[in-house]
């Protein structure tokens, strides 16, 4: 199993940008905790900008997840996603959320 994650964060501009690869191999397992899904690799990828003194925010998300690493099963699942996200916190007002999920 590894993790590598990486990312930069400006705070002068406001930006957010995180990457992070996952790999759980075909017949990992720890006591730690025993029901970890094996067999799998994902991709993460974020981005998040705030505008107007952080009043307003953007993001976007991506993940990838796919199993079957090594050809053992008789299908292989991926997992696609994007996740686009703005947020508005203006004062004396009430804020707003929104999340799509295609």
């Amino acid at each position: 199993m590894y993790n590598v994650k990486g990312s930069y964060i400006n705070d002068k501009s406001n930006t957010k940008f995180i990457s992070e690869m996952k790999m759980i191999g075909p017949g990992f397992t720890t006591l730690g905790n025993p029901t970890l899904r094996n067999d799998k690799l994902s991709y993460e990828v974020k981005f998040e900008q705030k505008f107007l003194k952080r009043k307003i925010s953007a993001g976007v998300n991506f993940r990838q997840i796919q199993d079957n690493l090594i050809n053992t099963k008789a299908a292989t699942t991926t997992l696609t996603s994007f996740t686009y996200k703005l947020s508005l916190n203006f004062k004396k007002l009430p804020s707003l959320s929104v999340m799509v999920m295609p």
